[in-house]
């Protein structure tokens, strides 16, 4: 099995203030992840005290990477700046079966 969890903070630029993009950037990522969903995801951009933030889980019966790939692609060229975590287990990745994404203003890597 395959599984992952994982919020990120969506941001474009390092100031606390909307540089004018993050609401239309945060309405195409809920379009991609409308795109890409399927009954294994659960996603959704949200907004709480004024900050927006994707939150996501799934737990497909085999690593489809596609969608969190995806969805990273998107945060890496649309809000380079956002932030958060990505934990990954997959029972068939027998070497390291845990993985944790780190995303820090927005350089991407795992552990």
């Amino acid at each position: 099995m395959y599984e992952f969890h994982g919020w990120f903070s969506l941001a474009e630029s390092t100031v606390e203030s909307d540089l004018g993009g993050l609401a239309v950037a945060a309405d195409q990522l809920r379009t991609l992840l409308l795109e890409l969903e399927t009954p294994s995801y659960s996603a959704s951009v949200d907004i709480l005290n004024g900050q927006h933030y994707l939150i996501m889980t799934g737990h497909p019966n085999r690593n489809r990477t596609q969608f969190t790939d995806c969805v990273i692609d998107f945060l890496t060229a649309n809000l380079p700046r956002s932030w958060g975590l990505l934990h990954e287990r997959d029972d068939e990745r027998l070497e390291t079966p845990s993985r944790t994404h780190s995303a820090s203003r927005f350089s991407l890597g795992a552990r």
